[in-house]
């Protein structure tokens, strides 16, 4: 049991991740696979039926992947 605060790394090899981001006052569902540095990722529509912005969706879930899961 960890009982004081320990810096700890993780470092995903492959993953499949989903979810929601929120982004610009949007919330987004995403599917993504991660394969070493590879990400593919689909996002699907808004609540509302709006398109998202998929480059600025992937882009800003792949610096959340580099920032927290590749070590």
């Amino acid at each position: 049991m960890l009982d004081s605060k320990k810096e700890v790394r993780v470092r995903l090899h492959s993953a499949t991740l989903t979810g929601e981001m929120l982004l610009d006052g949007q919330r987004i569902a995403f599917r993504a696979e991660i394969d070493g540095q590879k990400v593919d990722a689909w996002f699907d529509p808004t609540k509302d039926g709006q398109i998202v912005d998929r480059w600025l969706a992937f882009r800003a879930l792949d610096r959340w992947i580099d920032d927290n899961l590749r070590g």
